[in-house]
């Protein structure tokens, strides 16, 4: 069985999640991955062609760059379904974050969603928010199959105080961490005044990813930053050897967004024994009861100086005897479990 991906491994420095589902799809007998080239689409006489992240198409673009864009997806699309070729997608989020042309994203994706022959999406709350949203989408064949881990993505070779000295904390600090790209919607902003608030000496607030495209949004954080000098700033690409540094570092990494359906920096922290504080919105819930509430903490509505208390303190009480094994994760994010049902959701497709 032939792949085609829209990304397969080409996203691997911004998210290696694409490249290790294919990477271990290869390994399935019989099937090889590619990422989507029109040749590939017309000489490859490949079985599925595999969609990921088509909002990236629908909400970040004005003008004539969205149009290019939307009729490239189309024609794809288009194209694929006239060769016999079945079309999946894997529901990441249910729309574009920024919700720049929201009108014209809902016409775009409900004429996409049409032609889809198969739905993956990553939690049952996932399915159950998208076909709210779309309804259509419980016509489609579906599977749910989890957002795998990254424990074997990133070089560890850092340990916790070799990871603080790297970036100038004391063993002693209680450490917080935002890691990713930094764009509006994630809210980091009210995180940095959230924490400017807290007055205890030894918290430390580290923000690290660059920010995309957009030069207020920077120089409001910098501004911010500049205000408490608790607050360190690494606003540029995280590469791939320096990740776990700043997960290592960790006490707690905080994701305090105000759009959410799954996330893959919630999975990341999890995957190098980071509890997560995030909002209980999306498909969050879900993932605590997979990982535990002392793992995956949940906040409602606004997050609040005093939860951040709290769930530093419900941190610090933890033994190390309880912390042994939080590493360990659920089969369901198995990679090779994960290529193995999607092999299975591919097969199911494209007999039909």
């Amino acid at each position: 069985m032939k792949i085609l991906a829209a990304p397969a491994f080409k996203n691997v420095r911004g998210n290696p999640y694409n490249s290790l589902l294919y990477t271990h799809l290869q390994k399935v007998p019989g099937v090889s991955a590619n990422d989507f080239s029109w040749r590939a689409l017309l000489t490859d006489k490949p079985s599925i062609l595999h969609l990921h992240w088509p909002e990236h198409v629908f909400g970040n673009h004005f003008g004539v760059n969205f149009l290019v864009r939307f009729i490239s997806l189309t024609l794809k699309i288009l194209v694929a379904k006239a060769m016999g070729i079945r079309v999946v997608w894997t529901v990441h989020n249910l729309e574009s974050h920024e919700h720049l042309h929201p009108r014209l994203e809902l016409w775009c994706k409900r004429h996409f969603i049409a032609v889809v022959d198969g739905v993956i999406y990553l939690t049952d709350t996932g399915r159950e928010l998208a076909v709210t949203k779309y309804p259509v989408l419980a016509l489609k064949k579906s599977a749910v199959i989890c957002h795998g881990h990254y424990q074997n993505a990133y070089p560890n070779v850092v340990g916790k105080t070799a990871a603080r000295a790297k970036l100038g904390l004391a063993e002693d600090d209680h450490v917080i961490l935002f890691l990713g790209k930094v764009r509006r919607y994630k809210n980091v902003e009210n995180l940095m005044k959230i924490f400017s608030g807290m007055s205890q000496g030894n918290l430390r607030l580290v923000v690290a990813g660059s920010v995309s495209n957009n030069i207020a949004l920077e120089q409001n954080i910098r501004g911010l930053a500049s205000l408490d000098s608790r607050i360190s700033l690494h606003l540029e690409h995280i590469e791939s050897e320096d990740i776990t540094a700043f997960l290592n570092a960790a006490d707690l990494m905080v994701l305090p967004y105000l759009d959410i359906l799954n996330s893959g920096a919630a999975i990341l922290g999890l995957s190098f024994g980071v509890p997560v504080l995030v909002p209980d919105i999306g498909a969050m819930a879900d993932l605590q009861s997979q990982f535990g509430s002392h793992r995956v903490h949940l906040y409602q509505k606004d997050l609040s100086a005093h939860v951040l208390e709290a769930v530093l303190d419900s941190i610090a009480q933890r033994s190390e005897v309880e912390e042994v094994g939080e590493r360990d994760f659920p089969i369901e994010f198995d990679w090779v479990h994960i290529a193995r049902q999607t092999f299975s959701f591919y097969t199911e497709v494209v007999s039909d």
